[in-house]
C-alpha cells in the first residue's frame, strides 16, 4: 500500500512569471551560449563584452563625479568634461560595432600593413608630434588629435596573433621563427622610448 502525500503548491504572486521570463531572457542575452553563438556567427564572448561597458560606465561617473569643480572653475559649466567624455564613449562604442562587423579574415589580410602604418606614424610622431613635457606622442590634427602609440597596441596584436597562426610551428621548434616577431616587438620598443612613452 502506497502512502501519497499531498502536493503543497506555492502561492504565485502577481508579475513572479514575467520577472522569471524577463531574467531568464536577459540572463541567455547577456551570456549567451555556444550553440547559439556558433548558429548565429557571432565570434565575440558576451560576458567580457558586457564587463567592457560596465567599466566604461564606472569610467565615466568617476570622470564626472572628479571633473565637476575643476569644469565649473574652467569652463562654468560642472559637466563639461562628462559631456567630452560622454562624446568619446559614443563614439568608441561606434567603432566597436564596426570592428565586431569585420571578419577574422580583415585582420588577417591587413594586420602587416596595419604594422607598417604604425610605423610610420611612431616616425611621424618623432618629427611633427607635438610635445608635452618633453615627450612628443601626439600628432594634432586640428579639431583631432591621434596617439600613434594606441594604434600600435592593436596592429601589433593583429599581427602577432596573425605571425603565431601561419607560423605556429617554426616559433616552437626553430628560434630563428621565435626571434622574427622578437624583433619587430623591439623595433617598437625602441620607437616609443624615442617619444618617450613609458606608460605605453
Amino acid at each position: 500500500m502506497r502512502l501519497s502525500l499531498p502536493r503543497l503548491k506555492m502561492p504565485r504572486l502577481p508579475g513572479f512569471s514575467i520577472l522569471v521570463w524577463i531574467s531568464t531572457a536577459l540572463k541567455g542575452w547577456v551570456m549567451g551560449s555556444r550553440e547559439k553563438d556558433t548558429d548565429s556567427l557571432i565570434m565575440y564572448d558576451r560576458t567580457l563584452l558586457w564587463l567592457t561597458f560596465g567599466l566604461a560606465a564606472i569610467g565615466f561617473i568617476m570622470v564626472t563625479s572628479a571633473s565637476m569643480p575643476i569644469g565649473q572653475r574652467l569652463t562654468n559649466d560642472p559637466f563639461f568634461f562628462a559631456k567630452r567624455d560622454g562624446v568619446y564613449l559614443i563614439l568608441a562604442f561606434i567603432l566597436a560595432i564596426i570592428t565586431l562587423r569585420l571578419p577574422m579574415e580583415f585582420w588577417q589580410r591587413y594586420s602587416a600593413t596595419m604594422l607598417l602604418g604604425s610605423i610610420i606614424l611612431l616616425m611621424i610622431v618623432l618629427v611633427v608630434g607635438s610635445s608635452v613635457k618633453g615627450a612628443s606622442r601626439w600628432i594634432d590634427l586640428g579639431l583631432l588629435r591621434i596617439q600613434p602609440a594606441e594604434l600600435t597596441k592593436l596592429s601589433l596584436f593583429c599581427y602577432i596573433a596573425n605571425y603565431l597562426v601561419r607560423k605556429g610551428d617554426e616559433v616552437r621548434n626553430n628560434l630563428r621563427g621565435f626571434l622574427k616577431p622578437m624583433g619587430v616587438i623591439l623595433v617598437l620598443a625602441v620607437l616609443l622610448l624615442a617619444q618617450p612613452d613609458l606608460g605605453t
